[in-house]
């Protein structure tokens, strides 16, 4: 579980995410608030990661906008489609600060474990954990010999979450993807698909690459997913997946799909109504 996991928050949404499965298989609209719990669940579409079938977890990772700055750093694009970070509201990040459109801190990725995490870490990207992500940091491949014949390389990072909680914080993982690697399912339409690779932007030293980022909070039960990290994963035949070793849930790395999902809307965060003039 994630360091820091409000616990009690999780269990009040899984609560209200069983009333809200109760309320559709009755029949119930799904507009209506849950009284008990004082919120609105409504409807969202999002592109994710595709999460492999017989994975415990439900939904793909929510896909995160991209683009190099002039500088050469990674800044996730929060408004690249409307109500987007609706995306990066589950697992008790409703409420999240960087989750709001008035967030005031930049949105660039830096790198980014856990406390517990640092100890020891041999990764190559440790001696950077803080750091604003560059994408020329970017190797190739996976340069941990485990995970060295498996394509593409992946970073932890945080996004729109300094000066935050670890319960506050929007972890994901950036993607260095080979471009022969890259799919889109038949849920994701053509006119789509050229959107969807506007957030991905060419690596710029190697036309054959990309530059993808997405949560990284896995939608089963709120662990933190990751990307070439884990030796469970080599070992159970999963070393090419975006793996969470809480549950065993996988995701394919380099394949987009489209989901359907539902999140809690709060009373105050419902736009008011603006009268209408009247006549004089």
């Amino acid at each position: 579980m994630a360091e820091g996991f409000d616990r009690r928050r999780f269990i009040k949404a899984c609560a209200g995410i069983g009333a809200a499965g109760a309320a559709a298989a009755a029949g119930i609209g799904m507009l209506r608030p849950l009284t008990d719990m004082d919120v609105e669940i409504i409807p969202i579409d999002y592109p994710g990661i595709h999460v492999l079938r017989g994975s415990p977890a439900p939904y793909g990772l929510p896909l995160i906008p991209l683009e190099i700055t002039g500088d050469g750093e990674m800044r996730g694009v929060p408004d690249a489609f409307e109500d987007q970070l609706q995306w990066y509201r589950y697992c008790g990040h409703e409420r999240t600060p960087g989750a709001q459109p008035d967030w005031g801190d930049d949105d660039l990725l830096r790198y980014h474990v856990t406390a517990e995490q640092r100890a020891g870490l041999d990764s190559w990207y440790a001696p950077a954990i803080d750091e604003v992500i560059q994408w020329e940091d970017m190797p190739e491949n996976t340069p941990e010999a485990i995970f060295r014949d498996y394509p593409g390389v992946g970073a932890p990072f945080r996004w729109r979450s300094e000066g935050q909680p670890p319960e506050e914080t929007l972890t994901g993982i950036l993607l260095r993807a080979p471009v022969d690697e890259l799919e889109f399912t038949e849920g994701i339409l053509p006119d789509r698909e050229e959107e969807l690779l506007e957030w991905m932007p060419e690596h710029p030293d190697d036309p054959d690459s990309r530059l993808m980022a997405c949560l990284s909070i896995c939608t089963h039960f709120c662990c933190v997913a990751r990307f070439h990290e884990d030796r469970l994963a080599e070992q159970s035949g999963w070393g090419d997946k975006i793996f969470c070793t809480c549950h065993l849930s996988r995701y394919e790395p380099f394949l987009i799909d489209q989901y359907h999902r539902t999140i809690f809307r709060y009373p105050d965060e419902v736009p008011e109504e603006t009268p209408e003039p009247q006549p004089a």
